[in-house]
C-alpha cells in the first residue's frame, strides 16, 4: 500500500505555490498556515505567536500572501506593504521560523477561502514530509488572529496525548469589548449563536457536535494528505474539511489554548462572522435554529440503533427522511451490531444533513428565533443552574464554559 503522503504530494498539489526554497530544519514538527489578502493586522498575529511558549519542537510559521485577479488597487497596495513588512522581519526566536509567498494571484472562478488556505496547507505539507519528527502537525489560523501563549505548545501536544486522531477544532474567543470598554453586542450574540448550535447538537447526542471555524482548527500530515487536503470552495471549506474527520471518527476538540479571533465585519463571504456583523451593521437581527427542532432531533437519535428498525414519530422528520431518500435497509448491509449501525447512521446523518434538517424545519413551522430566547430554553433543558438570565453576555459566558468542559 503507497504512503498517503508521498501519494497526495505526487497527484493533488495545486500550481499556485510560489514559497521561498529555505531548507527544511528536520525538527519542525509544527507549521501555522496563515493565508493572507489585504489584511492590515498580520503583524499583531505574527507577533502574538512570537510570545508563545516553545512547542517543544522547531516552529515554521508559514503566510500565503494572495489576491485574485480583479482585486482592487487599493487591495493590492495592501498587499504589497504586507510583503514589504514580512521581507524587513526580523525572528530573533531559533525555534520559530517565517516562510512567506510572492504576491499569489488566483483567477476570480477560484478565488476565496478555500483555495487561499489550500495554497498555505500544501505549502506546510510538503516541507514536513522532509521532517524528522514522528508527529507532524498542520494548524490553521488567520491573519486577523491573536493567541494564548501556551498555543503552539497545546496545539503540538495534542497530536501526541491524541494519537488516534487526525485533526481538531480548537477553542476560540472573539473579543467582547472595543476599545472603550463598550460591549460589542453583535458580536456577543454571534457568537452565542454558534455556541447555541454546538450545545444544542451535543444535546441531540449526535457524535459530530465540534466547531468549524478556520482559524481555529488543527490537522496532523498524515490525515491532511490521507483525507486528500484542502478543498477549494470560496466559503465553508473549514465546515467541509473537518466533516470528513468526523464521519471516520477523527476529530476532537482542544480546549486547553484559545483562538482569539477578529470581530470586524467583511463582504468577502456570504456567512460568518463579518458577514454577520456586516448584516447586523444593515440592520438585520442576529437568529438562530428553533430549540424544538432539536428536541425532535434528540428523541429521534436516542432510538436509533436501539430497536430492530428506526422508529419515527414526527410527520415533519418522517417527510424529511423521505425527501433525502433514507434507506434503512442498506444502512443495514453487512451490518453486525447496533453500535454499528449508529456509526453507519450518523455517517449518513452527518452535521451537513443536520443542517439541512434545520433548514426544512425552518420552512415548515419552526422559525428562526432570537438567540437569548433559544439559549435560555437548552440551558432550561440542560437544567442548568443560572437558566433564567436573558443577558446574551451572562448567557455567552455559560455557553463558553459549557464548550469548555
Amino acid at each position: 500500500m503507497k504512503d498517503p503522503i508521498s501519494v497526495y504530494l505526487s497527484r493533488r498539489l495545486t500550481a499556485y505555490n510560489s514559497f521561498s526554497l529555505d531548507p527544511v530544519n528536520p525538527n519542525v514538527g509544527l507549521t501555522v498556515t496563515i493565508p493572507c489578502y489585504s489584511e492590515t493586522h498580520l503583524s499583531l498575529t505574527i507577533e502574538s505567536l512570537l510570545r508563545c511558549d516553545p512547542a517543544g519542537v522547531d516552529v515554521e510559521i508559514i503566510v500565503g500572501i494572495n489576491q485574485p485577479v480583479s482585486a482592487p488597487v487599493t487591495e493590492l497596495e495592501q498587499n504589497k506593504h504586507t510583503l514589504r513588512y514580512l521581507d524587513n522581519l526580523s525572528i530573533e526566536r531559533s525555534d520559530i521560523k517565517l516562510i512567506f509567498s510572492d504576491l499569489i494571484e488566483f483567477p476570480d472562478r477560484i478565488s476565496g477561502a478555500g483555495m487561499a488556505r489550500k495554497v498555505v496547507m500544501d505549502e506546510a505539507a510538503i516541507r514536513l514530509s522532509q521532517s524528522e519528527k514522528k508527529t507532524k502537525v498542520i494548524a490553521c489560523l488567520d491573519a486577523d488572529c491573536t493567541v494564548s501563549p501556551n498555543y503552539l505548545k497545546e496545539v503540538y501536544s495534542f497530536f501526541g496525548r491524541r494519537n488516534n486522531l487526525s485533526a481538531c477544532s480548537i477553542y476560540f474567543e472573539h473579543p467582547l469589548f472595543d476599545k472603550t470598554g463598550v460591549l460589542h453586542e453583535p458580536i456577543v450574540k454571534y457568537e452565542l449563536h454558534l455556541r447555541y448550535l454546538i450545545q444544542a447538537l451535543k444535546f441531540t447526542n449526535h457524535p459530530h457536535a465540534y466547531h468549524t471555524v478556520g482559524s481555529s482548527m488543527a490537522v496532523n500530515l498524515d490525515g491532511y494528505c490521507s483525507q486528500w487536503g484542502m478543498n477549494k470552495r470560496k466559503a465553508g471549506e473549514d465546515f467541509y474539511f473537518l466533516q470528513k474527520f468526523m464521519e471516520i471518527e477523527k476529530v476532537g476538540a482542544l480546549n486547553t489554548t484559545a483562538v482569539y479571533p477578529s470581530n470586524r465585519k467583511s463582504h468577502r463571504v456570504p456567512f460568518g462572522t463579518g458577514r454577520a456583523m456586516m448584516d447586523w451593521e444593515n440592520g438585520k437581527e442576529i437568529l438562530t435554529s428553533n430549540m424544538e427542532s432539536f428536541v425532535t432531533l434528540k428523541n429521534f437519535f436516542d432510538r436509533v440503533g436501539r430497536e430492530s428498525r428506526v422508529v419515527v414519530n414526527d410527520p415533519l422528520l418522517s417527510q424529511f427522511l423521505i425527501d433525502q431518500r433514507f434507506d434503512e435497509n442498506s444502512l443495514m448491509k453487512n451490518t453486525s451490531s447496533n453500535i454499528t449501525f449508529r456509526r453507519r447512521f450518523f455517517r449518513w446523518f452527518n452535521a451537513f444533513r443536520v443542517m439541512k434538517y434545520l433548514h426544512y424545519m425552518r420552512q415548515h413551522g419552526f422559525p428562526d428565533r432570537p438567540i437569548a430566547i433559544e439559549a435560555r430554553k437548552l440551558l432550561e433543558v440542560l437544567e442548568y443552574n443560572g437558566s433564567d438570565t436573558d443577558s446574551v453576555y451572562e448567557q455567552l459566558l455559560v455557553f463558553r464554559k459549557l464548550d469548555r468542559t
